[in-house]
């Protein structure tokens, strides 16, 4: 078998990656936003 038979696999497990990590950030957005505490700290650098 050739390398060109398992792109379009190749392609969807990235794709399937991709969406993975940014499910994961936005879970860790949205947990920043919601915490008083973290959200306060931001600006004092």
């Amino acid at each position: 078998m050739t390398t060109s038979a398992f792109r379009p696999v190749a392609a969807w497990r990235d794709m399937a990656c991709g969406t993975f990590f940014c499910g994961f950030a936005l879970v860790g957005l949205v947990s920043v936003v919601n915490s008083p505490a973290l959200m306060n700290s931001l600006g004092q650098g």
